[in-house]
């Protein structure tokens, strides 16, 4: 997650229990009501800023969006909803779980599947892949952007099977650069980081509060 830096020191993690008995992890800045994270249903959402894609003064403010997903229990019914409602921001809302996954970019006029065509990975950082509901012909579109999206590719495909991937190789790809910013790189800040392993039991969250290559990363269970 990549913010201003004045937020730095605001790190946090909510940990929230519904009605219903969801009980959701979040990293979040404090005062926010969440930016990312997961639920003991194992579902879980993280979200990369679009601001190619076009915003609506009346739809629905990111920040509530993606706190709202983690109350579903399934990634079914959090697409449902993720397309049931307008869109203030332009936003792209990945969702997951042990055994099914879904990357939407969202902006003020439509909701796009970004689709991969059964790829058992996916990476996105900010600049859209699939939505054409820009703010002008040719949005600016960061270096660093484009730059994250090619380390991780890179990174995916030096492996010969993701089968043996385990939270502690994700946690290496998103603490170097050019994934992970901090005083030595101008091109932002890596507010925090978080890896999900969302098994349907017992889903474990790793939360570093700051760049995770000088960081270190807390585990979290329910």
């Amino acid at each position: 997650m990549d913010i201003n830096r004045f937020y730095d020191g605001g790190q946090a993690v909510l940990r929230i229990k519904e009605a219903d008995g969801v009980e959701i992890c979040a990293l979040t800045i404090a005062g926010f009501l969440g930016l990312c994270g997961g639920n003991n249903y194992g579902v879980g959402q993280c979200c990369n800023t679009l601001s190619q894609i076009c915003t609506s003064p009346t739809g629905l403010p990111a920040t509530f969006l993606g706190r709202s997903i983690l109350t579903h229990k399934t990634v079914a019914d959090a697409i449902s909803f993720v397309k049931s409602v307008p869109h203030a921001s332009g936003i792209a809302y990945t969702i997951a779980s042990h055994t099914e996954w879904a990357s939407l970019e969202c902006s003020a006029n439509k909701v796009c599947d970004c689709v991969t065509e059964g790829s058992p990975s996916f990476c996105h950082t900010n600049h859209p892949l699939s939505s054409d509901d820009l703010v002008s012909e040719h949005p600016y579109v960061s270096d660093s952007s484009i730059r994250r999206l090619s380390y991780l590719h890179e990174q995916i495909a030096s492996l010969t099977s993701l089968e043996g991937v385990t939270e502690h190789d994700v946690q290496k790809w998103l603490s170097r650069h050019p994934v992970c910013l901090f005083d030595d790189h101008n091109t932002g800040f890596t507010f925090g980081s978080i890896v999900m392993v969302l098994t349907e039991a017992a889903p474990v969250f790793y939360i570093s509060p700051g760049p995770p290559s000088i960081t270190a990363w807390l585990k979290i269970t329910f």
